[in-house]
């Protein structure tokens, strides 16, 4: 079990210093083209159909939100796989590792990959924290729920058409497309529909600054990344 460890912890440890020797801005600019070509985001494009003076801002919007719906596909399926409790122990012990792994790493950037991996999984834990279902009412979909907002928020912010309440209207439709299912039913969501608060968090001097969507690539776990991102010339 042991060897098994390291050899995992070994190949964390290759692909983060890999990486690591590409600037943020490359990673971002090839995840985003990666995900352009895919049949999902010319599916949402061509609904929202973007202003040209923002059409990059918007691209890199409808990537964001294209990953973090993956994102919480990726924890539905894991939670399906195991108990509540075994995947929270799973991940404490993940993270454990990767604290471990930051302390001795000499690497100034691939330390902060490590962190970013780290911080990913305790964001994951977070959200295990708070997907309770309380007894005698029905699970409310995350998945379904982020669809419709991203979608809104993305015909509010560029679309040609604003979001409306129709069946057959741009907001429902392109939340089909960001669900991943263009014959699903998610008009009930945009009924009972209402935007989030926006998030703030403390900074070390005691200011309340509104927290920012993270950097395209920390919502991508390693392996796909790694897949995704260096590989261009």
């Amino acid at each position: 079990m042991a060897s098994s460890d390291e050899e995992l912890w070994a190949e964390i440890k290759a692909k983060a210093q890999r990486l690591a020797r590409v600037p943020v801005e490359r990673r971002q600019a090839e995840i985003a083209a990666w995900y352009r070509t895919t049949d999902q985001f010319k599916s949402a494009w061509e609904i929202i159909s973007p202003d040209p003076e923002w059409q990059a801002e918007c691209e890199h919007r409808l990537v964001y939100a294209i990953l973090l719906i993956q994102r919480e596909v990726l924890f539905a399926k894991r939670r399906d796989k195991k108990t509540t409790a075994e995947w929270k122990k799973d991940l404490k012990k993940r993270i454990k590792k990767l604290q471990a792994a930051e302390s001795a790493v000499q690497d100034e950037h691939l330390a902060d990959r490590l962190i970013d991996e780290r911080e990913r999984m305790e964001k994951e834990l977070a959200w295990l924290a708070t997907a309770v279902v309380e007894k005698g009412k029905p699970r409310r979909s995350e998945i379904r729920e982020t669809a419709v907002h991203q979608a809104h928020e993305l015909l509010r912010g560029f679309g040609s058409k604003g979001p409306s309440l129709y069946r057959d209207g741009a907001w429902h439709n392109l939340s089909k497309v960001l669900f991943g299912n263009e014959d699903a039913d998610l008009f009930d969501y945009l009924e009972r529909y209402s935007p989030p608060k926006p998030a703030f968090e403390r900074t070390y001097d005691g200011r309340w600054v509104r927290v920012e969507d993270p950097p395209l690539h920390e919502l991508i776990p390693l392996d796909e990344l790694d897949r995704i991102v260096g590989h261009r010339r």
